[in-house]
């Protein structure tokens, strides 16, 4: 249901605060706290299960960061923007899915 909000898994035992509360917008708390993200990311750098490389024309960001393709942002850790409401609606699921 994606109108109920609690309980949420953006807390300190799970996701980590929405949005984020560092400095710039980082996940400073739970179970994924300060995780990386890559710099230099580059897509064949990655194998699949069978050890082929990866064909793809994700590339990245324009920064190099493991990040959207239009993104500018160049912190090295996750970072949480907009409310504490995530909500998705379950209609897009096969949209990612395929």
């Amino acid at each position: 249901d994606t109108t109920l909000t609690e309980p949420s898994v953006f807390t300190d035992k799970y996701f980590g605060s929405a949005p984020g509360t560092g400095t710039n917008g980082e996940v400073i708390d739970g179970a994924f706290k300060n995780w990386p993200i890559a710099s230099n990311f580059s897509m064949g750098d990655y194998k699949n299960a069978a050890g082929e490389t990866i064909s793809t024309t994700y590339t990245g960001s324009k920064t190099g960061m493991l990040r959207g393709p239009d993104a500018t942002r160049t912190e090295t850790t996750v970072l949480r923007f907009g409310t504490s409401t995530y909500a998705y609606d379950p209609n897009d699921f096969w949209k990612c899915a395929n």
